[in-house]
């Protein structure tokens, strides 16, 4: 695998990984903190 190639994958991987994880952690947290009452900060 060419240096060209690897920042190739590697850009696509940072471009995408951010849908992936925050998509996870919105989930684990809608489920972790949910509560009927809306509580303003």
């Amino acid at each position: 695998m060419k240096k060209q190639d690897f920042l190739f994958v590697f850009i696509l991987i940072v471009i995408f990984l951010p849908f992936f994880v925050s998509d996870a952690v919105y989930g684990w947290y809608k489920s972790f903190h949910y509560c009927p009452v809306k509580v303003d900060k």
